[in-house]
């Protein structure tokens, strides 16, 4: 979705941002269960396609089409496990046709607080009707909490949730925070498009214009950020790891409080189950849906400009240069298709150069010295002549001796 997906999947139409938060014994059921998180994922988008749908039914609008592309984040700000769903919904409904070159867009009305309420209704009701019926989730009234003999995943799964130690001597108490207490707690009044229902909460209030296409690509980028940002973690004298949180908490905190331990434990459970996808395209953005190509905007036409190094003639510093022609940046050419041909020309796949400049900030192509442009002259893959030019340079030909393995240390486990 992010970065391509802002111009390759969502067009210039109004995007509104649906959160969906789960209350903990549904987070418990979803946490390594990707059956019933796809399937509370599906009600959330079954939901929120009828009532755009629906909306457009009652303008007189026939055959509506809604789309959103869904991602699931496993984590909060103090690093628990925390299912929640962001899901981007063009703030209308679109209508296609085979012989149309483009959907026509029609925006939806303005959304209320009382839609919210009876959606958030409508969704507690069915996911909470699917996983009992699915026997993921007992009763919420007659639940059995004494598990027999829990599994490690399972201890480490429900002391991530209410944010406690699972192991070591802090076991079963809450993280200490920074700055608890420090502000004195006001009634807590929930802002516009917000409503909550027995921890099912849902959120709508963030909405991008058509035309704002960075902020789209901030939204987006936010839905998919990974669990820990490193600026704020930070390491005490005595050992401890502290998280610092984005903006401080009602009650006063801005960090938490984590032993090395608990911090691993963490980490152990907000790792999803493999080959699972947490971000996953629906309605009218799936890619088995026919009429997709009226919606998405086709992939633009490559720069060649852009995609040609030009050489710099005030080159001042020492890296090589080379007097043959400027190599081309993308590895699937620039020529252009031939003009009779009718399918668009694929748009060229990013280079790792430009993967490394867009993710982490370094551009591998600027000289550090005089600012100009490297040119890539070969791929050296023998090994004969990697040692040869390590040695010329003076560095080490041989990888580092890697320490061997060891045991993890022994503890005393509640459930052994």
């Amino acid at each position: 979705m992010a970065p391509r997906g802002r111009s390759t999947v969502f067009p210039d139409v109004p995007v509104r941002r649906w959160v969906l938060s789960l209350p903990h014994r549904v987070r418990w059921a979803c946490a390594f269960d990707h059956r019933a998180t796809q399937g509370v994922r599906k009600i959330l988008v079954r939901a929120l396609a009828g009532f755009y749908c629906t909306d457009a039914r009652t303008r007189g609008i026939v055959n509506a089409k809604a789309g959103t592309v869904v991602s699931v984040q496993r984590f909060d700000s103090a690093l628990r496990l925390n299912i929640h769903f962001h899901s981007l919904w063009p703030d209308g409904t679109f209508t296609c046709a085979l012989r149309q070159p483009e959907a026509t867009f029609h925006p939806a009305r303005q959304i209320t607080n009382q839609d919210l309420e009876g959606l958030v209704q409508k969704i507690r009701r069915r996911v909470l009707c699917y996983l009992r019926k699915t026997g993921k989730l007992t009763d919420l009234d007659t639940a059995d909490h004494d598990v027999q003999d829990p599994s490690l995943f399972d201890t480490l799964r429900a002391a991530a949730i209410q944010g406690k130690a699972a192991l070591g001597t802090r076991a079963g108490r809450i993280d200490p925070r920074l700055g608890q207490g420090s502000h004195v707690a006001t009634d807590f009044t929930r802002g516009r498009l917000c409503a909550n229902l027995d921890g099912f909460s849902l959120h709508a209030a963030v909405r991008v214009d058509g035309c704002n296409r960075d902020r789209l690509e901030r939204l987006c980028r936010y839905a998919l950020r990974p669990a820990i940002v490193h600026e704020r973690l930070s390491l005490t004298p005595s050992g401890k790891v502290l998280y610092a949180f984005k903006r401080p908490w009602r009650d006063g905190s801005t960090h938490v409080v984590l032993d090395p331990l608990t911090l691993l434990e963490r980490l152990a459970a907000l790792i999803p189950a493999p080959r699972r996808k947490l971000v996953t395209h629906h309605g009218v953005f799936a890619p088995a849906f026919p009429l997709r190509h009226t919606v998405v905007p086709p992939p633009p036409e490559p720069d060649t400009q852009a995609l040609v190094e030009q050489p710099d003639p005030h080159r001042a510093c020492a890296h090589p240069a080379s007097a043959s022609a400027p190599v081309p940046l993308s590895t699937s050419g620039t020529a252009k298709a031939p003009p009779n041909k009718a399918r668009p020309k694929p748009r060229p796949r990013y280079l790792w150069a430009d993967l490394l400049r867009r993710t982490y900030l370094v551009d591998v192509r600027t000289c550090p010295t005089c600012k100009g442009r490297r040119r890539l002259l070969a791929f050296i893959t023998e090994r004969e002549s990697i040692v040869r030019i390590l040695r010329h340079l003076g560095l080490p030909t041989e990888p580092p001796v890697v320490a061997p393995p060891r045991p993890p240390p022994t503890l005393a486990l509640p459930f052994s």
